[in-house]
């Protein structure tokens, strides 16, 4: 076995399906703007295979080729979104404990998939 299918492998199905679902509206929003793979892979400056590997949910996809393609679809202003300061209610739960000096450990929050 490859080390990126491995890695695949071990991988939770909601990892791999929230990769998946973001291919389809990736893909959806390209369709939706009348672009042919071919056609915005060049925008994009990738290759027809990434760009199809992008729209699968392809686990070892790159991050570059994610971030091009939202820029190339007009999309990029979502990723304000992505794990943002404001939004982030955990991570203002453990601030707020912590300020608070309330870290005894009573109420951790669980990171399990």
């Amino acid at each position: 076995m490859s080390k990126s299918s491995a890695s695949t492998a071990a991988l939770p199905p909601k990892v791999l399906a929230k990769l998946e679902d973001l291919g389809r509206r990736i893909k959806l929003a390209r369709k939706r703007r009348g672009l042919t793979l071919h056609e915005m892979a060049k925008l994009m400056m990738v290759s027809v295979g990434s760009l199809q590997r992008l729209e699968s949910g392809t686990p070892g996809t790159s991050l570059g080729t994610l971030v091009t393609a939202l820029l190339t679809l007009g999309l990029e202003d979502d990723l304000d979104n992505v794990a943002a300061m404001e939004t982030d209610m955990i991570g203002l739960a453990h601030e707020r404990r912590r300020l608070e000096g309330k870290t005894d450990g009573k109420d951790k929050i669980s990171y399990d998939f």
